[in-house]
Formats: structure tokens, C-alpha cells, sequence
């Protein structure tokens, strides 16, 4: 009989949180372990179920699955957001409580530090479940992130974090209940192929003796898509010609989507892409990644882009810098230091240099960033946690 764990994720929306949650529900299929995940129950919930019941969940729809956010993606700054932080905090913990009371799982696993209040109703329920904590991002180093840091270490056994910079941000927890291990890529999916990369090169009007750097990710204020234009056009004329740079992402018309569109548009170096729903052809176009990040968070895009043998650029930020191995699969460069960041682009300009660099980068990734690696690492957590007599 196979061993329950029961998962909280705490968002509807598309990322790399719910698609690295999905990658692991799949390769729970030939476990010992089974997954049962609750999701919040909202309009546009529809997406991201199927996508884990295709995966082999079973999905749970809660009115009450609200984050308690306090990290660098999601600061939870303003007195509404805070309030109403608190107010539904309760409403989580007895979602737990009565979700670990009925379903009797050998595991809890709360897919962000921000579903905290899930960890506490489940040990409500039951003071020797096992509860997981994923942290996917670092936490505020301010009063309220390290409040929200304390309410972790008292209601959650186990952390895994994607990055050290992460597990670092929850303080002082004891390294024998803490695992590092890396968001995973699907090597199937996200690998090179020739053949479909010159394809979509056209398909896009890419020339082919044009250096692709492309930014993949949300057009947010986090991600630097329009710091990235900006930069872009103030080095132009010291940047190789053929370096030339698109921004993947957009879809909507936030202020700050409109300021990077406005941006893009008014330089003869970049261009601006709707949100690609297919990524891996996307990323196997291009030449390299660049992750313009203005705020310490993890890039799924250069992990994938690692997989498919690309090299990548990124902002020299500790999360992103765990990603790649400086001047070896990528390179680092600062906003305010304009030459890292031509250095970084006129390096990888060069075709030989593409090669060796991703040659680099695909084997980084057999080691840090595939599903069978990763998938038996987190494996291998749950099988100490249940063997575990935990404090009574």
C-alpha cells in the first residue's frame, strides 16, 4: 500500500512553482508514495488541477488555501495585505486540521513557506505528521519576514529548499532538518534539438547570424525586463552588432508591463514576446539566457536553458548565481557596473564559446537540475521522515 503525502500549494496562477510540483508528482507515480494535493478554490483553479491530475494527483478545491506571504516575490508590504494575511490565517490552519483529520497522510508537504498556517493545523490534527516546508524563495530579512521565518521553525519538521540563499533566509534551523535540492527540469522536454531550433528561429524572423539573448520569465518589476531595456540601450553601441535581445512574458497592461513594452519598442536591439506556452521550443531557439532579476529570487528559465545546453547570463544575486558556475556555464554582471554586463554579452557572441559554455551547462544540469536526481533526493527525505520517531 503506498504512502499518502499530502500536498498544499497556494496559488492558481502558472510558474515554476506548480510545474516543479507537478514534475515531482509525476515521478511519484512509480514510488511507494502517492500525492494528494489541495489547491485554492477560485474561478481559474481549472488550469493548474488538470495539470496535476495529469501528473497523477488527486486534487482537492479549498475556499480557504490563502498565502501568508512575506518573501522577496511576494513582500506583503501594504496594512490591507498584511490584515488580511492574519485574517486568513485561521481559515488555513482549519483546513488542515480537518484535511490531516480526515485523509490520515504519512506526509504534509507545503509546496511555499507561505502555507504555514497548513503546517500548524496539521499538527493539530496530529502532532507526529511529518510537515515539509518548500522554500522557493527567500524570505524578507525585515520584522515581518522574520516573523513569518519564526512561524516555520515552530510548525514545520523538515525544510527543503531549492537554493541555499533560501534555506539561509529561515535562520537558524539545524542542518539535520534541512535539504537543498534544486528546482527539476524534465531532460525530455527541455533538451537541444537542431532541427526544431532553426525552425522556430524563422518562425520568430530570428536571423541566423544574430546572438539571441532571451529573457524568459513574468514581466514584472522582480524579473527587470524593463532595467534590462534600459541597460541594453544605454551600452548599444559597445555591445558585439549582432547581439540582439527578446523579453518573453508579456500579458497584460500592468504600468510596469506598459513601461518595458514602451522601452523594447524604442530599441533597434530588442523585441518583446506574448507569453509562450511552450517554452522549451523557445528557449532551444535562442542562443542565451539572461535573467535580469532586480530582486534575489531563483530563474527557472536558466535551469532550463542549462538542459537544453545554453549558457546564461544573469544578475549577480545569490539565488541566481547558484545556477550557474561563474565563466564556466554563464556569467554574472551588476546594473551598475555597465562593463560586467558587456563583458557577459560580447563573451557569448562568440559561436565556440556558445558551445563550450553549454556543453558545461547541460552537464551542470545532469547533476543539479534533473527529475531523477532531484526526484530521489526528495524521495529519500520522505523515507526519513516516516522512519523518523518524531518529538512527542
Amino acid at each position: 500500500m503506498k504512502r499518502r503525502v499530502l500536498y498544499f500549494h497556494h496559488s492558481i496562477n502558472d510558474g515554476g512553482a506548480p510545474r516543479s510540483l507537478s514534475l515531482l508528482m509525476s515521478g511519484l507515480k512509480d514510488s511507494e508514495f502517492s500525492a494528494t494535493v489541495v489547491l485554492p478554490e477560485r474561478a481559474a483553479s481549472g488550469m493548474i488541477a488538470e495539470m496535476f491530475r495529469q501528473n497523477g494527483a488527486e486534487v482537492l478545491l479549498e475556499k480557504d488555501i490563502r498565502p501568508f506571504n512575506g518573501s522577496e516575490v511576494a513582500p506583503c508590504v501594504t496594512l490591507k495585505d498584511r490584515a488580511y494575511a492574519f485574517l486568513s490565517y485561521q481559515g488555513l490552519v482549519k483546513t488542515a486540521q480537518r484535511l490531516v483529520q480526515n485523509i490520515k497522510p504519512d506526509i504534509v508537504h507545503l509546496n511555499s513557506t507561505c502555507l504555514v498556517g497548513a503546517g500548524k493545523g496539521a499538527h493539530l490534527a496530529n502532532k507526529n505528521v511529518p510537515v515539509i516546508a518548500h522554500v522557493r524563495e527567500p524570505l524578507l530579512q525585515n520584522w515581518w519576514g522574520r516573523m513569518l521565518a519564526r512561524m516555520n521553525r515552530r510548525h514545520v519538521d523538515h525544510f527543503i529548499s531549492i537554493d541555499n540563499a533560501g534555506l539561509t533566509s529561515i535562520g537558524g534551523i539545524d542542518p539535520a532538518i534541512a535539504n537543498v535540492v534544486r528546482n527539476c527540469v524534465d531532460p525530455n522536454v527541455f533538451r537541444p534539438c537542431n532541427e526544431s531550433r532553426l525552425k522556430k528561429r524563422a518562425e520568430l524572423g530570428w536571423k541566423p547570424n544574430e546572438t539571441l539573448y532571451l529573457s524568459l520569465s513574468r514581466v514584472c518589476a522582480h524579473n527587470g525586463a524593463a532595467e534590462l531595456a534600459e541597460l541594453v540601450e544605454s551600452v548599444s553601441s559597445k555591445l558585439n552588432p549582432n547581439a540582439k535581445f527578446a523579453v518573453a512574458g508579456f500579458h497584460g497592461d500592468t504600468p510596469y508591463e506598459l513601461r518595458a513594452r514602451s522601452l523594447i519598442q524604442n530599441s533597434n536591439r530588442c523585441s518583446a514576446l506574448s507569453f509562450d506556452p511552450d517554452p522549451a521550443s523557445l528557449i532551444n531557439a535562442a542562443d542565451v539566457i539572461v535573467a535580469p532579476f532586480t530582486s534575489p529570487h531563483s530563474a527557472r528559465s536558466v535551469f532550463e536553458a542549462a538542459a537544453t545546453a545554453k549558457p546564461a547570463v544573469v544578475t549577480d544575486l545569490p539565488n541566481l548565481t547558484e545556477l550557474i558556475v561563474e565563466g564556466k556555464t554563464g556569467f554574472a554582471f551588476q546594473f551598475d557596473q555597465q562593463d560586467s554586463f558587456i563583458k557577459a554579452v560580447n563573451s557569448l557572441c562568440d559561436r565556440q564559446k556558445q558551445i563550450q559554455f553549454g556543453t558545461a551547462a547541460i552537464e551542470f544540469a545532469s547533476e543539479n537540475f534533473f527529475l531523477e536526481t532531484n526526484l530521489q533526493k526528495t524521495i529519500d527525505v520522505y523515507r526519513k521522515l516516516i522512519a523518523k520517531d518524531l518529538p512527542q
